[in-house]
């Protein structure tokens, strides 16, 4: 609604990282008609109506919990595969890497920083939350991805770290001190592998360029 007002999208927008109308207005809303059935009927068949919409939801909150527990124990699924695959480049990475090295991590790679223990470049959900460093976050977002030219001439987004190729990589990592990037397992690279799974790659900038 306000694309064309980017000055009054700035000042609405500093409001968004509370979030508060995602917890706020389904409170106030579950509790506000609770009150009211309660203050229009004293019947038990209210009070159970009002009992079974708080029993039912929960019922339904606890199985899917247990079914998404049960589901992490299905190894043979690609999905699960993945995640384990990830949480595995992750653990390489914090007991093998200096505690300061610095990563180039996929664009939707928001978890890196909990599981490696290790900075990141960028990810495109660690926004900054003060106006200075969000401008380098999108300098950093643009650096990186910007760039991509389609068959019919117009500039847009990469959509991985390998269309960037191994030589604007090592350019990034030459520039920003990063030492490792990484990207999933194919397709591979023009650089050293520091570390590989059926599912990720580790790659370390900081050694010589892979021959040809």
């Amino acid at each position: 609604a306000t694309i064309n007002h980017p000055a009054l999208s700035a000042s609405l927008l500093k409001f968004y990282w509370f979030r508060l109308a995602d917890i706020a207005v389904p409170l106030a809303v579950s509790l506000s008609l609770g009150s009211m059935i309660l203050s229009l009927s004293r019947k038990r068949s209210v009070k159970w109506a009002l009992f079974l919409a708080v029993v039912v939801p929960g019922c339904l909150l606890l199985a899917t919990a247990g079914g998404r527990t049960q589901s992490a124990l299905i190894i043979d699924d690609r999905e699960t595969r993945s995640k384990l695959g990830w949480q595995d480049v992750c653990q390489w990475a914090r007991e093998h890497t200096p505690s300061d090295a610095l990563f180039m991590v996929p664009r939707g790679a928001g978890t890196f920083r909990w599981y490696a223990q290790r900075p990141v470049f960028f990810t495109w959900k660690d926004v900054p939350q003060d106006a200075a460093s969000q401008v380098i976050w999108w300098r950093r977002h643009q650096e990186v991805y910007f760039g991509a030219v389609d068959e019919f001439g117009n500039v847009g987004l990469y959509g991985s770290l390998q269309e960037l190729g191994s030589d604007r990589l090592r350019a990034l990592a030459a520039k920003h001190k990063i030492d490792y990037v990484l990207t999933s397992e194919y397709p591979p690279l023009r650089l050293p592998v520091a570390y590989e799974n059926p599912w990720y790659k580790i790659y370390d900038l900081r050694q010589s360029p892979k021959p040809e």
